[in-house]
């Protein structure tokens, strides 16, 4: 992406804070270090990860703590929802 469209996101997600509203992530696990850069820019947005990011539970990779905890800014601004099938 270039410059000009990082502005653009941006003025978009600050749009969507201003209105307490929040931005749903439909992501992948390989998108989570894009993702937490981000969310961390964003202090002011609350952002959904869809699904926990879809991670690959029948495959044994599943554990994405390690990779997903993205900075405290004295509130949760990131949220993962979970459904059953």
């Amino acid at each position: 992406m270039t410059g000009s469209c990082y502005r653009i996101l941006y003025l978009g997600l600050g749009k969507l804070a201003q209105r307490g509203l929040t931005y749903d992530l439909l992501i992948h696990p390989r998108h989570l270090p894009h993702v937490i850069e981000l969310v961390d820019s964003m202090i002011d947005v609350r952002f959904v990860v869809d699904h926990l990011a879809k991670p690959n539970i029948g495959g044994g990779k599943w554990n994405l703590g390690r990779r997903t905890s993205a900075k405290s800014h004295g509130g949760p601004t990131y949220f993962a929802s979970c459904r059953g099938w």
